[in-house]
């Protein structure tokens, strides 16, 4: 599908002008934060300032009827500078002393598109405007100020436990910004996004209760919850179950990419390093006649190889499947230089996987004229046949494990392979058929290679993994 390049900053700088002009009141144009990478405008009201942040998956602020389980989109966040107090508040810390009965999201993490970034915007500008004579009530009631400031101290002893108001006095951007990131993690714990969603009310009200109980409750929360109950849980206003509905359908839309990628991905690095233990094989030295076993690659390798291999294979479903919105130019340039380097970063990843476990991690035991062949591509030796390093096991059995019996035919025989006494690390011998594998054991008796008789692999188990 065809990306989309928007132009979310003009889109909020156009309704705050218009706000501004409204109330005839001056406003800053965007200006843009390189330690933070967001960019804020600014709204002058008397005795405190409106300021808006926006940007790409802030993560701050308190997710309000969000899904925690993914807050990735386009983020704004309002904060309140009073003149009485070095401390900046949020829409919640205002709702709360204001004591607003419109429950509603006033920090948006996950935006997707135009319509979301102008409803947003507008929600929050609506709040500003509707309560206005209140929100300035703040700067010139002492009351109000105390109530907003022991507020702020209260959830920071829930959500921030050691960050106090003297350390805010010593370094108020670096503590509150700490402060910030946990009440948005804080929003993993809650459940009000489900409430909203479905309407289903008993998790959430459990939840509370729970919190409640211990002082655990965030101003704001201990306000919802009253709320709540006394208005039993009524369904949420039409305009967020709406916007939780749209954040369901993205995140569904998000699976049906994820899932397959994560499927095909591992069964990609399953293939590619059998691919490396049939290439270490393969090219085994001149002189080797009989491949008698070949060790397993690298647990790690197939967890960065599935990483990789997930990685390429979300960009592609995304590009075929998904519309993409960039939120500008920018935006859109700085993603494409960040997946240009993730590329390259990931096919980087798939060629040391693949040489480290050819060179370094694939064991390869082999027969040849003059002993047994041990070793990696990079480091291998021929050893006697009779030695003490590499050690075979014939299983000549296995026990049913419902109802006891004991199977031995000449199906059920195995040959294990131990090397340097790496038990649990065992080889499985290579042949396709129980005559090939007799014909192997043959082969190893007649070079005076001493091949010991296991009962299963459960006393292999017993005997040789847990008995050392």
């Amino acid at each position: 599908m065809k990306d989309v390049v928007s132009d979310y900053v003009g889109i909020i700088e156009n309704e705050v002008r218009l706000f501004s002009l409204r109330n005839a009141l001056e406003y800053k144009g965007f200006i843009f934060d390189e330690k933070t990478n967001e960019e804020s405008i600014s709204i002058k009201f008397k005795g405190f300032d409106a300021y808006i942040y926006v940007g790409d998956n802030l993560t701050y602020g308190y997710p309000l009827f969000e899904d925690t389980q993914d807050l990735t989109g386009y983020s704004i966040m309002t904060r309140f500078k009073f003149d009485f107090s070095s401390y900046y508040f949020s829409p919640y810390d205002i709702h709360n002393v204001i004591n607003s009965k419109d429950f509603e999201t006033l920090d948006f993490h996950n935006l997707q598109d135009e319509e979301d970034v102008l409803k947003a915007i507008k929600t929050l500008l609506d709040f500003i405007e509707k309560n206005l004579a209140a929100i300035k009530d703040i700067s010139a009631n002492l009351i109000l100020q105390k109530q907003l400031k022991d507020n702020y101290e209260h959830d920071l002893s829930v959500v921030s436990e050691r960050i106090t108001a003297e350390k805010l006095k010593e370094n108020f951007r670096k503590y509150s910004e700490k402060h910030e990131n946990n009440l948005y993690f804080l929003g993993y714990a809650n459940l009000t996004y489900n409430f909203a969603k479905t309407d289903k009310y008993r998790e959430l009200d459990k939840y509370f209760k729970r919190k409640s109980k211990k002082g655990k409750l965030i101003v704001f929360e201990q306000r919802l919850y009253e709320h709540l109950k006394d208005n039993g849980y009524e369904p949420v206003s039409e305009k967020t179950k709406i916007n939780t509905e749209k954040q369901f359908k993205k995140n569904r839309r998000s699976l049906w990419i994820e899932i397959p990628a994560y499927i095909i991905g591992g069964i990609l690095a399953i293939v590619t390093l059998v691919a490396v233990e049939e290439l270490t094989a393969a090219t085994l030295p001149d002189g080797l006649y009989r491949l008698l076993g070949i060790g397993e690659s690298s647990e790690f390798s197939f967890f960065i190889l599935l990483i990789c291999y997930r990685y390429f294979l979300v960009r592609i479903f995304e590009a075929l499947f998904a519309k993409k919105v960039y939120s500008s130019e920018k935006d859109k340039k700085a993603e494409k230089t960040a997946t240009a380097v993730l590329t390259v970063i990931c096919l980087i990843a798939i060629i040391l996987c693949t040489s480290y476990n050819y060179f370094f991690k694939v064991c390869t035991v082999a027969l040849h004229d003059s002993g047994i062949y041990v070793g990696t591509q990079a480091k291998n030796e021929i050893l006697p046949f009779e030695n003490d390093r590499v050690e075979f096991f014939i299983i000549e059995g296995y026990t049913d494990g419902e109802n006891g019996t004991y199977y031995d035919s000449h199906e059920n025989k195995e040959l294990y392979l131990a090397v340097d006494k790496d038990y649990e690390g065992y080889i499985i011998g290579v042949y396709d058929t129980p005559e090939e594998l007799s014909e192997l054991i043959n082969l190893l008796k007649e070079k005076g290679v001493d091949i010991i008789s296991v009962k299963d692999y459960e006393a292999f188990s017993d005997n040789y993994i847990y008995g050392e």
